[in-house]
């Protein structure tokens, strides 16, 4: 069981290591192999997650401001992403950390600012 863990793992990784060299070499937009938002072609309005492969790009080129301009949530929620990546890994160690990212609180306040971001950059062009 072990080893099919780690071999899982080490799946990932390389399958990540891949997808991050891809973003970080060629630029969203230009075509395949980046997909277009679907809810953007269909209702005109942007997702939260719009312009996140263009951040990305950004971000792996070390371009901060035009990932910021890009898409600002993910910029401003990435802390949050490495703490609930550290939290599921840690579990063991740090079960009140889990159990705090875990809880009913902590998930509705993510739907709330995630909706209020999606609200928000369509009323004002973010």
């Amino acid at each position: 069981m072990k080893h099919k863990k780690a071999s899982l793992i080490i799946l990932i990784a390389v399958c990540a290591g891949c997808l991050l060299f891809v973003y970080g070499r060629f630029a969203p937009g230009s075509g395949f192999p980046f997909p277009r938002c679907i809810f953007f072609q269909l209702t005109g309005y942007r997702c939260p997650g719009c312009g996140l492969q263009r951040a990305l790009h950004s971000m792996l080129n070390l371009d901060f401001v035009s990932a910021f301009k890009y898409n600002a949530f993910l910029i401003a929620v990435l802390p949050v992403f490495a703490l609930l990546l550290f939290s599921h890994f840690a579990k063991g160690r740090f079960p009140a950390l889990d159990k705090a990212l875990c809880s009913r609180w902590f998930i509705w306040t993510a739907g709330i600012l995630t909706f209020l971001w999606c609200v928000f950059r369509n009323i004002y062009g973010w």
